[in-house]
């Protein structure tokens, strides 16, 4: 996730979507990844199975 896809990704990937946004911060749970920009945003992928990513369903993304 956060790559189009829902296969693992078992080494470090640049996220496509990010790329040209200034990271300022990162959190990550078993299955899905929150990241904020400097600017203020927010940027939520992965697993969502609980909602955990905010964006009002349950799919991941």
């Amino acid at each position: 996730c956060g790559q189009g896809s829902t296969d693992d990704e078992l080494s470090p990937s640049l996220v496509s979507s990010l790329w040209g946004v200034q990271i300022g911060g990162v959190a990550a749970g078993l299955w899905h990844t929150i990241c904020t920009s400097v600017e203020g945003q927010v940027y939520a992928f992965g697993g969502n199975q609980f909602g955990q990513l905010g964006t009002g369903n349950d799919q991941a993304e």
